[in-house]
């Protein structure tokens, strides 16, 4: 891989050949991580619905504040999604 800055090139190492996508996924309350999930490609709505059901809701206390993020999706690559 080849990065330009301040008119000098760098090279840096990456993995030889196909590339591949994982996806980390966790909670992050003040006691510490909980609830960490690594999926091997990127991830689409059934894998977040899935992670949401049985990982992510059974650390959850009563009166927890769950905040999401809604990163960007890459066109041709979204998922359906239930509003």
């Amino acid at each position: 891989m080849w990065t330009v800055t301040a008119r000098r090139t760098c090279r840096a190492g990456g993995p030889h050949g196909h590339l591949k996508t994982t996806t980390f996924s966790g909670a992050l309350p003040l006691i510490g991580m909980t609830a960490p999930s690594v999926y091997d490609d990127a991830m689409n709505g059934s894998v977040f619905h899935a992670y949401v059901e049985q990982v992510l809701v059974p650390t959850l206390s009563e009166g927890d504040i769950v905040v999401m993020d809604k990163p960007a999706c890459p066109q041709g690559r979204r998922d359906s999604r239930r509003d």
